[in-house]
């Protein structure tokens, strides 16, 4: 009786083991496929085109030119934009931009997951009056 009752055991402990980890895959694939139908389908916001992302719609200021070369007038619907290169921005306006949105901006890789955390408490906290001092309607 080398093994006995405990041979069986085993096969059976790796066997719900096995079971376990392949439903977890299998139920995160179906997750994941999920995600990604809703968003195709448009019921987690709207989704542009990849046309309307190849092409975006610039809404910069149409200008007209004399014929010797300054510019004569600016035609525009709402907003007056002009493109410019990052090397034409003072650095004075990158640094203002960088300290009112993203302070850790230099120190994360694009999404800054204390920030995420940050207004999660904010918004919940914000909503906490509003959960526990309820107005009767008269």
């Amino acid at each position: 009786m080398q093994g006995g009752i405990f041979m069986i055991d085993k096969p059976k402990k790796y066997w719900k083991l096995f079971v376990i980890f392949w439903s977890a895959i299998l139920l995160c694939l179906a997750g994941a496929f999920l995600f990604f139908w809703l968003i195709a389908e448009g019921k987690l916001g709207f989704m542009p085109t990849f046309e309307e992302l190849e092409n975006p719609n610039n809404r910069f200021a149409s200008e007209v030119y004399f014929e010797d070369g300054p510019v004569m007038n600016k035609y525009f619907e709402k907003e007056n934009r002009k493109y410019t290169e990052y090397k034409e921005i003072p650095q004075t306006v990158i640094d203002a931009l960088i300290a009112t949105e993203d302070v850790r901006f230099y120190d994360h890789s694009g999404v800054d997951v204390r920030g995420l955390f940050r207004e999660g408490e904010v918004r919940s906290a914000s909503n906490w009056p509003k959960c526990s001092f309820r107005v009767k309607p008269i």
